[in-house]
């Protein structure tokens, strides 16, 4: 506004003239005070004008974090200037009018752009927009590690490698009882007394997605003298069923007075590592979840002993079923399970399922449901 008790005038008839250069950036305030000459009483009129000459320049108060797990990307922004209006535009798309708060809900898992421009009631808009730059990652890392094999150990120092599935994701630890700590890999725990050691490690990726479903390894540590020989027999009549990102394992006890319980190493790809350990109990039965479409998986069931000794082991291996659903294209690896899925329709008592390679008709199914599932080559 104009400088305080700053007089342009005195005895003036119907008007006044302010120079520019008085008039600030924005609103500036006139009072006008009218005198009457025969009684002397007065009245004050007031008037706001607005000064803009320059364009304005938008400022972003609130915005996601650079790496965001949310869906939904929120925007505060302002203009010093009063009377101002903005216009937003999101990865490209033709500027609109909009407000400070806005929201994008359900936006996808990706890098995206946030442009703000303001324009002053002179019609001036901001040449160069706010802007902000996020990326979009809801997915969860995958946590994999590398621990000496399962059972006693007689050395007092454990070094354990730890891999995710997304470069840059970092890692916690939990050792038996204790809290989830930040950690790095390779990880070593030094001088541990006798007995069971548990190790939970899950990947935190930098948009703050945490793995829950934390690779595990399992040992001991015995003194030297204390070390026992292996257990001799192994699990019988051991099998296993792929299905929907699953596996089902089915198992007989060994009979062998030794044996405590059951542990199942999982081990994904075709690569030896990294392995997790999935089950550790005395039950007959396991449903394995979380598996990838497509990928082939191996196990390892191990009768083990109160000590953690373990026996040879049994080797299983399957690939888990790909989903197909119809007009849509699936690159498929030989021997890859599938799973043939469709709407399904009201009052349907069942369907028809052929399957042709090239011309030949290689089957014909009716089922009750709208899936079928192709196991095995």
């Amino acid at each position: 506004m104009l400088a305080p008790s700053t007089t342009y005038g005195t005895d003036i008839e119907d008007s006044i003239t302010i120079p520019n250069g008085s008039l600030v950036e924005g609103a500036n305030t006139i009072r006008v005070c009218f005198v009457s000459s025969s009684s002397g009483g007065t009245a004050t009129r007031t008037a706001v004008v607005n000064k803009y000459s320059v364009a304005p320049e938008t400022v972003l108060d609130s915005m996601p974090p650079s790496s965001s797990n949310s869906s939904t990307g929120t925007f505060a922004f302002s203009l010093p200037q009063t009377g101002a209006t903005f216009e937003c535009s999101l990865d490209g798309a033709t500027f609109g009018a909009c407000t400070s708060g806005i929201s994008y809900p359900d936006l996808s898992d990706e890098t995206h752009v946030f442009l703000v421009r303001a324009i002053n009631p002179a019609a001036l808009t901001d040449p160069i927009p706010a802007a902000w730059v996020w990326t979009i990652d809801t997915v969860a890392p995958d946590t994999g590690l590398v621990a000496p094999p399962a059972g006693a150990l007689t050395q007092r120092d454990v070094t354990v490698a730890l891999t995710a599935s997304e470069p840059g994701a970092g890692f916690e630890c939990k050792l038996n009882a204790g809290p989830y700590q930040p950690c790095t890999s390779p990880t070593t725990y030094v001088a541990l007394a006798d007995g069971a050691y548990t190790l939970l490690v899950r990947a935190v990726d930098a948009a703050g997605n945490v793995d829950l479903s934390p690779a595990r390894a399992d040992w001991s540590v015995v003194s030297l003298a204390e070390a026992p020989a292996a257990l001799a027999a192994n699990v019988r009549k051991a099998r296993v069923e792929p299905g929907d990102h699953r596996a089902i394992f089915n198992w007989r006890r060994p009979r062998d007075a030794a044996d405590d319980h059951v542990e199942i190493v999982r081990i994904p790809g075709k690569k030896k590592k990294p392995r997790s350990l999935v089950y550790s109990g005395g039950r007959i039965r396991l449903v394995d979840r979380g598996l990838k479409t497509g990928l082939e998986y191996t196990w390892m069931l191990y009768a083990t002993d109160k000590k953690g000794n373990r026996a040879a082991g049994v080797r299983l291996k399957a690939t888990a079923p790909v989903r197909v659903r119809p007009g849509r294209k699936a690159q498929l690896a030989p021997n890859t399970p599938i799973i043939f899925q469709w709407q399904g329709r009201k009052r349907a008592h069942f369907y028809n399922v052929q399957l042709f390679r090239d011309k030949t008709k290689v089957l014909s199914s009716w089922p009750g449901k709208a899936v079928v599932s192709l196991i095995g080559p």
